[in-house]
């Protein structure tokens, strides 16, 4: 990849595992936070970022046989943290992934480095904190640059500004395209992500971008107890958070670029004349704002929207149910827009959406809950709950 682009933000990380990634080993990093962090959780700041590798810490015994040796090699000269940093690659977040089970850890044993109770370790400091996840594609820089260490990057911290800015020049992905999605896949897979997704269709095969749409679109329009997929999936039901989120995931794994997209709006007289007198009346001659929750999804004929919200069941209500998916066509969005906001890469959607929500329904943000509420409720009475198979 040429690129004239330059990075001033690093993500600290092991040596051994920096070099992990640059040899395509592995993948993935798992955080939780350093103990000097100003929020004591660990956040994805940005989906782009500089590895600094960092040599504090790093013992044999928590890495498996296999990199031992490595680990012997890059400590031979003595290296210490605060000497001058040598920035060789720079990556990208592909997907952010959590996990708070002691099982999951150990379904990810053969695609790490690390000995099963180094990372198990990983779980269990903070276990109020799930343990995330970052699938990684990393690239190797034109040349390496090697900058002054200052106070500032020291101590036992995740994210460092880097003075000077680095010039990255030609980017050189560590593994083939190829190869990073086998890798992706098979991680996926050991998690029991894929295999949850199949499930959901009585034919493995039948899993595309088409029936994937049609089987959340007809997903029973109910808020569920939670916006994450794993439970939008249990329960079976979701708003148009719910079921895009987990739409979103499925349109990634299947291979496609799919982005969420936030978009303010407002429930008016004008456009609510098929709903109950109940909703209208919490209108009141006024409007009850809301942010909307879509994708945008690229197929092989282009991008397009997907709008996934109303199940086709809600047709004879008056919902506008999108009934097609064809690929490199925009859906219909379920609400009459006023401003978009993209998710950013990396950024937890339903915090980027809740933060929207404060800004855009203010004081209005209680009659906002109620009317949605009482939307499930009159949708989900007069289309009837659907089991999954």
């Amino acid at each position: 990849m040429t690129t004239n682009a330059t990075c001033q933000l690093a993500l600290k990380e092991w040596a051994i595992t920096v070099r992990a990634l640059a040899d395509g080993d592995q993948i993935m990093m798992l955080r939780k936070g350093g103990i000097s962090e100003d929020s004591k959780d660990f956040r994805v700041v940005h989906p782009e970022f500089l590895l600094y590798p960092t040599y504090l810490h790093q013992r044999e015994d928590l890495l498996k046989e296999s990199h031992q040796p490595t680990l012997r090699q890059l400590l031979s000269d003595n290296p210490a943290d605060d000497d001058a940093v040598t920035f060789t690659h720079w990556a990208r977040v592909h997907e952010l992934l959590e996990i708070d089970q002691l099982g999951k850890v150990e379904d990810l044993a053969p695609h790490h480095i690390w000995t099963d109770g180094y990372a198990q370790s990983r779980l269990h400091w903070k276990p109020m904190v799930p343990l995330t996840i970052m699938l990684l594609r990393v690239y190797r820089m034109e040349a390496p640059v090697t900058v002054a260490f200052i106070p500032e990057y020291g101590g036992c911290k995740s994210w460092v500004d880097v003075i000077p800015t680095v010039n990255l020049g030609q980017l050189t992905p560590v593994v083939d395209d190829a190869t990073f999605a086998h890798m992706v896949e098979a991680v996926r897979g050991s998690l029991g992500l894929e295999r949850r997704y199949r499930l959901l269709l009585p034919e493995r095969n039948a899993l595309n971008a088409e029936s994937a749409f049609a089987l959340i679109r007809d997903m029973p329009y109910q808020r569920a107890s939670s916006r994450h997929p794993e439970a939008i999936i249990r329960e079976w039901r979701g708003t148009c958070s719910g079921k895009h989120y987990l739409l979103d995931e499925i349109f990634r794994e299947l291979g496609h670029d799919s982005r969420v997209i936030m978009c303010t709006h407002r429930f008016t007289l004008e456009n609510t004349t098929h709903f109950p007198s109940e909703l209208q009346n919490l209108i009141a001659g006024n409007s009850v704002p809301d942010v909307h929750t879509y994708l945008r999804v690229e197929t092989p004929s282009g991008w397009m929207t997907v709008d996934a919200t109303w199940p086709s069941s809600a047709a004879p209500l008056g919902m506008p149910v999108n009934q097609t998916f064809k690929a490199g066509h925009d859906m219909a969005i379920a609400c009459n827009p006023i401003d978009y906001y993209p998710v950013p890469e990396g950024q937890d959607p339903q915090t980027f959406k809740e933060q929207i929500i404060a800004d855009f329904c203010g004081p209005s943000s209680q009659v906002r809950e109620q009317f949605i509420e009482g939307m499930s409720r009159w949708l989900s009475e007069s289309t009837g709950r659907h089991t999954l198979r």
